[in-house]
């Protein structure tokens, strides 16, 4: 707050508390002081806090009302002036705990589904300078249960007003400097996050990434706490210990390395000092070198999210950096690309060239790549799309200037074939349940669109299953879905399609690479954004709920993604190596039938673990003694135990076999 506030002539707010905890109910106060205009008769103001304030659960602007004293999230209006009545409104109220409607917002942007404005309006006498309007936010004098901040942290953002001093009904924003900034803090610690490299090499050093997370999976900055590092399995030459975790600049995250002492399957155990904190890492598969028998690189698995939204979206919250550094700090991605709407509301060319900057500000080969990309929400026949990009540069189309055929065609007309991709999302989710089928598999480039997203945090888009536990409607994000058959994963293939797989959050709350809400993994030879984009596009690719189970899996020697072939008569050999967060539960692998479409999937052979006996690693060779001329094979692998309440799963990219 400017400390001349008394200069502004249209008053100036002040909010109490200026901060809040995450989840945490209490009350909060935004005073607006009147300035030397006065308000008039007829005047008042009209107030709102960030709206990431009143994000919500399955992205949704939680309810704020003025009609129910006793209910959550009550708000009132009153002023010090004797003989001045106001009367006071949430201007767009609407009923129910999860509101999706558009709504008028204070200021920039001017309108999104977590706009929540408090109108307060001078119904009698006026108002002086040096008067004062308070609006509370969760009011509980009458037996109100109060208000929380966001469940999701990030930075601080100012309160919005603007005022109506005349009372002819013109409202005029209040300067920045007239504004207080809000804040919310994380909560207390719960679970401290270890993350290894998922591939890593005998006597070459390996990068380790910890952060303490609230219940709400907000980082911790806790430069005081210090934790003891420790081998679970495998061998390796660890740091010191005790080890201290980050501070507010790197949001709590602490980087350090150590070096695998042999081959096979490493995870590290962390526990804090005191002993509230404990974590189990990702294991890690530790091979002799580097490089193929042939010399060629065989690359890492690093693990990204390519599908997020900001507040430049018009359903997103958080500023660009609160994103990328979450996904840097937090859920400790090692890819990630923000998403932004392109259409014409959401982001403007110069948000556009902002988006260009940052993608570039946050890139660091080697250790964080970024890919530039935006989303392109189509209706039928094409659905959803992300558009990426190679490098750091690429031009915004909006949604209404071209469809996905025109973006193809587009991009062969500028020479970006190997440049440029669109990857199709929660395809699954796109339609309500009994409206048909929304996507026509028909229509395709395979040069520009050489992946889809199997699973976000929408729920799943494999195959229509609305029985399993993550299907779209199970999920706490989406109303949608699950959509009819003939919308998903699955039935792209059987359509002919060679689509790799990916998943991705698609958060729209500062939160990309949440655990339980979509990650993909990349078999890559660098972390590099231009290694990533092409093993994306090579198919070199799998998609996971969240948790970094390692997947390796083959077809006659070919990896996921690829293409082989077989001789008439002879089997198809199927390797699959799958090294789990937890114990599994079971491996699939599933088979189509290219020539019999009609017939669909089906799981050609299964492992089951049952009970306390399951593994946490498995190594499968199974032949088909009888494949199909044109076969298709993926396989899926399940652990026992829920993460964070949720199914953790992967599901791999296809293996296509034809006969010769």
């Amino acid at each position: 707050m400017d400390s001349s506030k008394d200069t502004f002539d249209t008053g100036f707010l002040t909010v109490s508390p200026n901060s809040g905890w995450a989840g945490t109910w209490g009350t909060w106060v935004v005073t607006y002081t009147v300035g030397a205009a006065g308000v008039a008769s007829g005047g008042g103001i009209q107030v709102a806090l960030p709206e990431r304030w009143h994000q919500w659960w399955r992205n949704s602007g939680r309810r704020l009302q003025s009609v129910d004293p006793t209910a959550p999230f009550y708000v009132t209006a009153h002023t010090d002036r004797t003989g001045v009545r106001l009367h006071y409104e949430v201007l767009d109220a609407s009923e129910g705990e999860y509101a999706k409607a558009y709504r008028r917002n204070v200021g920039y942007p001017p309108g999104s589904r977590y706009s929540w404005t408090v109108q307060v309006t001078v119904s009698e006498g006026e108002l002086r300078a040096g008067d004062t309007i308070n609006v509370v936010y969760g009011d509980m004098s009458q037996g109100g249960r109060g208000f929380t901040p966001p469940l999701w942290t990030g930075s601080s953002e100012r309160v919005r007003a603007a005022v109506d001093t005349a009372g002819d009904r013109e409202f005029a924003l209040l300067p920045d400097g007239a504004l207080p900034l809000l804040s919310n803090e994380p909560g207390p610690p719960v679970e401290l996050f270890i993350v290894l490299e998922s591939r890593t090499v005998v006597g070459t050093p390996a990068r380790v990434r910890m952060v303490a997370l609230d219940e709400f999976h907000n980082p911790v900055p806790a430069p005081e706490t210090a934790v003891y590092l420790v081998v679970e399995t495998g061998a390796a030459t660890l740091p010191p210990n005790p080890i201290k975790l980050g501070d507010n600049v790197t949001w709590g995250c602490r980087e350090l390395e150590i070096t695998p002492t042999e081959e096979g399957v490493l995870r590290l155990r962390g526990t804090s000092n005191d002993g509230r904190l404990y974590g189990l890492s990702n294991p890690s598969k530790v091979v002799a070198a580097a490089t193929g028998a042939d010399g060629v690189p065989v690359g890492g698995v690093y693990w990204g999210d390519i599908h997020s939204h900001s507040q430049y979206s018009w359903d997103g919250t958080g500023t660009r950096d609160d994103h990328y550094r979450y996904a840097r700090y937090a859920s400790l991605l090692d890819i990630y690309s923000a998403t932004d709407h392109n259409d014409r509301r959401s982001m403007s060319q110069d948000d556009w060239q902002m988006n260009v900057a940052y993608t570039e500000k946050w890139n660091e080969p080697g250790v964080f790549a970024t890919i530039l990309g935006y989303e392109a929400s189509f209706g039928a026949p094409w659905g959803h799309h992300n558009v990426y990009y190679r490098g750091g540069e690429g031009p915004l189309h909006y949604q209404d200037e071209e469809n996905p055929e025109e973006i193809w065609q587009r991009g062969e007309q500028d020479n970006l074939a190997g440049k440029m991709f669109t990857i199709p999302h929660h395809t699954g989710g796109f339609a309500r349940p009994g409206s048909g089928v929304k996507h026509d598999w028909s229509i395709h480039d395979p040069g520009f669109r050489p992946s889809i997203e199997i699973y976000s945090s929408h729920g799943l888009s494999e195959e229509y299953a609305p029985d399993h536990p993550i299907s779209m409607d199970v999920s706490d994000f989406t109303f949608n879905g699950p959509g009819d058959p003939g919308n998903y994963t699955v039935d792209a293939w059987l359509a002919g399609l060679k689509l790799g797989v990916i998943g991705s959050s698609d958060n729209h709350g500062a939160q990309p690479g949440k655990e339980g809400y979509g990650t993909m993994a990349v078999w890559a030879p660098a972390l590099t954004r231009e290694a990533a984009f092409d093993a994306i596009r090579g198919r070199r690719t799998y998609g996971s709920t969240g948790s970094r189970i390692y997947l390796e899996f083959a077809v006659n020697g070919e990896d996921m993604g690829g293409e082989t072939t077989v001789a008439a008569g002879q089997p198809v050999h199927v390797r699959v190596e799958a090294l789990g967060t937890g114990p599994l539960r079971w491996i699939h692998i599933l088979r189509a039938d290219l020539d019999r479409p009609d017939e669909g999937f089906s799981i050609v052979h299964q492992e089951w673990f049952p009970g306390n006996g399951a593994p946490l690693d498995f190594r499968l060779d199974w032949t088909d003694d009888s494949p199909p001329a044109r076969a298709v094979y993926y396989v899926r692998v399940r652990q026992r135990d829920l993460v964070h309440g949720r199914v953790a799963q992967v599901w791999s990219s296809p293996v296509w076999v034809s006969r010769v």
